[in-house]
């Protein structure tokens, strides 16, 4: 059973990311890479100590309102329509289409 302390540590941890990096969270922060982040600032205090499948239910449970973005959600309005309507296009449009999207990552 999980201590009281040990669920308030994870949260207290997660909230604090969040006020520092802002959320929803990047698509490139994975709740694998978090929880590492969440090991290394415990340090050696193994009272604190918790497995990426509990932080990620203790996160699930108390925390649901702060999310991380999916590689698909992480894209400009730009970005997000060149990504889903090019099959769409013809020929001639994906042509244009490409030389926009290099100017626009410019």
């Amino acid at each position: 059973a999980l201590s009281f302390e040990i669920v308030i540590k994870v949260i207290t941890f997660i909230g604090n990311y969040a006020k520092q990096n802002g959320f929803p969270f990047p698509a490139s922060i994975t709740y694998s890479s978090l929880h590492i982040q969440y090991l290394e600032a415990i340090g050696k205090d193994h009272q604190f100590k918790v497995g990426l499948t509990i932080f990620y239910k203790i996160w699930k449970k108390f925390l649901s309102h702060i999310k991380k973005l999916t590689p698909h959600s992480d894209l400009c309005l730009k970005c997000k329509d060149i990504r889903f309507n090019a099959n769409y296009w013809s020929i001639k449009e994906k042509d244009i289409k490409v030389l926009e999207w290099h100017k626009h990552i410019e």
